[in-house]
Parts: C-alpha cells; structure tokens; sequence
C-alpha cells in the first residue's frame, strides 16, 4: 500500500507580490501561482496574514508547530477581490512602475518561514531564513535612501553604535 500523499505542487509556495510604490506601509498584490488568484492587501500585516492563511489552506509548506495564541480562532475563507488568468500575472510581474518579487516559500520552520526571494525590477535573487529577514529584504528594495534609526535615549539623541558605549 503507497502511503505517499500528493502535494500541492512545485507553485504551491510561490508568490508574486507587486508593491504599489509611493505608500508609506506596504500596499499592493499577491498572486498565488498556484490558485491562479491575486489578493489585494492595504498592510504588510494583512499581506503576512494572508499568505500564512494560503499556506494553511494549502497545508504546503508544512509547519513544523503550531502557533501560541491567547484566544482561538474560527478559520476564515479569505476571497479573492480579484482573479487573474496566469497571463496575466505575468504581465502583472512585468510592470516596471511597481516594485514586484516573487517569493517561493520552501518551509514553515520554528515559527517563520524560509525560502527564496527574487527582486524582479534588479534581476536578483537572494534566499531568506526567517520571516523578518523576508521583510528586510523587501524593505531594502523599497527604501528610496539608506535609513538609519536612532534612538532617543535619556533625552539624547544617540546613534546606533554610540549605543554600545552605554
């Protein structure tokens, strides 16, 4: 007897994600390569949301733990506000006005994701190995000039690497 499961498939865990540039939080598409749908999202949280509940839905990647939550919650059907033929992703992918990558998650690991992002405006692509890292390389390729945060501590305004002189 063939225990084996089928699974979702090679496009299961990628998606297209065009940023609509000129927004302070992200704003923008995801397309699922593997429903053939586009989702539109206002956030980066909802964006997040949204792609943890395609690969639930997918149970692809799998997750290797669940998730601690203080309250528990129904499962939602997330529909699509709009629904794309695979064409026309692809053309979507191609607008040079908007910042595009495609992202293939691999794996749902210790709570995160890892995977591959490719930067589709640069050509270039880079692996990521957690969900944060996933959004600093975004952030990196959305920021228009090199940003630095400095913290306001005791009343001083103190660079990142006077911090640790403290």
């Amino acid at each position: 007897m063939n225990t084996f499961r089928e699974g979702p498939g090679a496009n299961a865990g990628k998606i297209a994600l065009v940023i609509d540039k000129g927004r302070n939080d992200y704003c923008g598409t995801a397309c699922s390569y593997y429903f053939h749908t586009c989702v539109r999202f206002l956030s980066l949280h909802e964006m997040l949301f949204a792609l943890e509940d395609l690969f639930d839905t997918l149970r692809f990647p799998e997750q290797t733990m669940k998730y601690r939550v203080f309250k528990q919650k129904t499962p939602r059907i997330i529909k699509a506000r709009q629904a794309y033929p695979m064409d026309d992703i692809e053309k979507l992918t191609k607008n040079t006005e908007k910042t595009t990558f495609i992202i293939n998650v691999l794996y749902r690991q210790n709570a995160s994701w890892q995977g591959s992002i490719h930067w589709v405006n640069q050509n270039q692509t880079m692996n990521f190995r957690s969900t944060n890292e996933l959004i600093k390389l975004m952030d990196s390729a959305l920021s228009c000039e090199d940003e630095t945060v400095e913290w306001d501590i005791r009343g001083k305004n103190i660079k990142s690497e006077e911090i640790s002189k403290i």
